[in-house]
């Protein structure tokens, strides 16, 4: 089992929509005070990933955190 606090990157890929790259910035300013986000749209642009990096205090904060960028519309997957 890992140990927390520590730094975890994870990525989420969306349906590119108008509002996705938004809602992706804004639960993750309501959820963290700091946070490293990058984002690339796919060749055909279809899709949009996420990269997002970010101290989190336990498991449990991890858990909620991904649990509710998985909630966005358009999400297909996290890594």
């Amino acid at each position: 089992m890992s140990e927390f606090p520590r730094e975890i990157t994870f990525k989420a890929v969306f349906r590119t929509s108008d509002f996705v790259s938004e809602s992706v910035r804004v639960l993750l300013s309501e959820k963290l005070e700091t946070f490293s986000l990058s984002e690339k749209t796919s060749g055909g642009g279809k899709f949009i990933s996420f990269t997002v990096s970010a101290n989190f205090e336990s498991e449990e904060k991890l858990n909620a955190l991904t649990g509710s960028v998985s909630s966005i519309e358009g999400f297909t997957l996290m890594v």
